[in-house]
Parts: C-alpha cells; sequence; structure tokens
C-alpha cells in the first residue's frame, strides 16, 4: 500500500490515535463510505467520537480552542500564545492575562482584558455597568453588553473606543436624564442596537457621523410627552436603516401615534431618506414594569 493511501480494515473505522496519525490522508467521503458497513447505531456514535477527535486536532492546528465544562483540565490561558479564537462553556472564572493574540472572545463567565480582542460578546452577561477595562480595547470592532442600568458615564466609555464599529447594548433601566451623544464620538460606529424600556437619547448633529443602521427596542409607554423620544436621528447623517420594535404594554393610543411620527418625520425629511421598519410586540417589557420610571 502506498504512502498516500489510508490505511484499508474490513468495514472498520480508524480509532481515534489512527485518525490523528494519518488524518492528512483521511476525508468525510471516505469514512462516509465505511459507515455503509456497520451498524446504524454504533457507526453514528463511532462517526461522532471521530469527528469531535478531527475537530479537536484541527484546532491545535488553527489556533482554535473550546472547552466543555471541564476547563480545570486545561492548560493556563496564558500559555496560549498564539490563541486567536477562544470559546468557553459552562466554565469558571479564567485568566486572561497574557494572551496576546486573541482576537475574539466567547465565554460564559468572568475575565480580564485581552488587548487585541476585535469582537467580544457578552449579552447572556449582565454587568451593572460598562466595566472601564472594555475602554482599553483599542481594536475592538464588534461589542455585545448586557448591562442593569445605562448611565452617561457608561456612553463616555463606549463613545471613545476607535475601533468600534458594532455595538449590541440590552439594558435593564435608563438613566432618567436624557443622554447627549455629541458629534465627537462614536467615530467609526456603523451598526447601533439599544435594548431598554426607555431610550432618552439625544443626538447632536455631527453624532455617529457613519452610523447606517439604527435599532431600538423599547416601550411606547409614555411617548406623548415626548420625554423619553430619542432626539436628534436627523442628525445621524449616513444613516440608512431604521429598525423599531415597540411594546405597547400600557401605552395609549396617542403615545403609539408619537413613535410613529417621529420615525415617519425622519424618514422624510432626512437626506438619505432611511428605511423605516417598525413592528410592535404587545408584551414586550411586561416583567420590566416600573411605576416610579414613568412618574
Amino acid at each position: 500500500m502506498g504512502d498516500n493511501q489510508p490505511p484499508r480494515s474490513s468495514g472498520v473505522p480508524p480509532s481515534p490515535s489512527e485518525w490523528r496519525s494519518s488524518s492528512s490522508r483521511w476525508d468525510l467521503v471516505e469514512i462516509t463510505r465505511r459507515m455503509d458497513t456497520l451498524d446504524v447505531q454504533t457507526g453514528e456514535i463511532q462517526l461522532h467520537d471521530m469527528i469531535l477527535d478531527l475537530i479537536i486536532s484541527k484546532s491545535t492546528d488553527e489556533n482554535l480552542f473550546t472547552i466543555v465544562n471541564d476547563s480545570k483540565f486545561m492548560r493556563r490561558l496564558c500559555d496560549f500564545r498564539s490563541l486567536q479564537v477562544l470559546i468557553l462553556e459552562n466554565s469558571d472564572q479564567q485568566d486572561l492575562t497574557g494572551i496576546c493574540t486573541l482576537t475574539k472572545l466567547s465565554l460564559n463567565g468572568l475575565f480580564k482584558s485581552a488587548h487585541h480582542l476585535q469582537r467580544l460578546f457578552l449579552s447572556d452577561w449582565q454587568f451593572s455597568r460598562v466595566p472601564s477595562w472594555i475602554g482599553e480595547l483599542n481594536v475592538l470592532h464588534s461589542l455585545e453588553l448586557s448591562l442593569g442600568k445605562l448611565l452617561k458615564d457608561d456612553i463616555l466609555i463606549l463613545a471613545e473606543m476607535p475601533s468600534l464599529a458594532h455595538l449590541y447594548l440590552h439594558v435593564r433601566s435608563a438613566a432618567k436624564e436624557r443622554i447627549v451623544i455629541s458629534g465627537t464620538t462614536f467615530i467609526v460606529l456603523k451598526h447601533f442596537k439599544l435594548i431598554c424600556k426607555r431610550i432618552p437619547l439625544t443626538f447632536e448633529a455631527g453624532a455617529m457621523s457613519k452610523l447606517q443602521i439604527l435599532e431600538l427596542e423599547f416601550n411606547a409607554r409614555g411617548m406623548e410627552r415626548q420625554k423619553e423620544l430619542p432626539f436628534g436621528i436627523g442628525h445621524l447623517s449616513s444613516l440608512k436603516q431604521i429598525h423599531a420594535s415597540i411594546s405597547g404594554f400600557r401605552a395609549t393610543l396617542s403615545d403609539r401615534t408619537a413613535v410613529e411620527f417621529v420615525f415617519n418625520n425622519v424618514m422624510c425629511i432626512h437626506p438619505n431618506h432611511p428605511c423605516v421598519d417598525i413592528k410592535y410586540e404587545p408584551y414586550k417589557f411586561i416583567d420590566w414594569d416600573d411605576e416610579d420610571e414613568y412618574m
């Protein structure tokens, strides 16, 4: 048998160790052919094991590391000097200090910063405020974050991030005073999504000058008084799309009319005539109700 041919046997797939030693000479077509001669249930189990073994083997080659549950068995993360993608499921707190080349982080746990992160998705964890170290991630371009409260200081941290192009914030409670987005901040942001019961934002002239997509999810209650509506959307000079998901929980018809007027007015007077998509979800935020926020 030539060196370029995988070892043949009577319908028995290679063991994980054989797979590792000859992975460059095997492909999924060969594995599928061999599975035809096996009992279906047994074959599925063995195929799953072999594919998992291949993934683990290739993960080492591609600087990809995946840990499920048993994080205590892996080496210290700071030992992975070339790590670029890290996915942790159900893991304990990990120290990310020293991972100099990390460019994507997705984990369910607490961590320290890694200055080469480009994408950070933490929407499943709720922070009380925007962690100050996030503002130090100078090459971060995508951020998903869940917050207990959104205040002016939080916006200031995010607004100065030099590479942030995609921002998704899920906020439990907004500040009662209006939050002003100035014209010298969020200089590269292209896509902004904000989920919050109230959105008292004001966009100044020149704000978010490269923003193309704005997504807002909020409750229409109290909008008739014009105190909770986002002001200055017309100042978003590059805006192309507006997506608004609006809860009608305890909102009046006048509240809904006020919301529609604001967004339709933007569509008409904005130079780009952005596409406006409005949908209503009657019971969204029903478990977030707080009478004090509407006083």
